[in-house]
């Protein structure tokens, strides 16, 4: 297994484990935190393959979005209100079927 193999590993580890804390957790600055991750492991994946300049303006653009999404976060959102809606647990129960399909058929139309 060479670098760029375990550097995608890495990437892809991190992205997934982000993704799904994105969507998991209650808190909108730790969400927009998470999602932060995932596209700088996007970058990363951009860089890895020799795509330096899409790596470099994935992290300009949107990290300044994310910066925007703090602070629209914070401004329109009270102390103990900032917190995602209580169905999101309904969301990925009814979710989890779909995204399977979607996975299995991204997978085998792949290859």
């Amino acid at each position: 297994m060479d670098s760029h193999n375990i550097m995608f590993v890495v990437l892809a580890v991190l992205m997934v484990f982000s993704a799904f804390a994105t969507v998991l957790t209650k808190s909108i600055i730790r969400a927009a935190t998470y999602l932060f991750f995932v596209l700088l492991g996007t970058a990363g994946m951009y860089f890895l393959m020799g795509y330096t300049f899409l790596g470099a303006v994935q992290v300009m653009v949107y990290a300044g979005g994310i910066v925007v999404l703090y602070v629209f976060a914070i401004l329109l959102t009270r102390g103990a209100k900032d917190k995602l809606s209580d169905n999101t647990k309904q969301k990925i129960f009814l979710f989890r079927p779909y995204s399977l399909w979607l996975a299995l058929v991204r997978l085998f139309t792949h290859f």
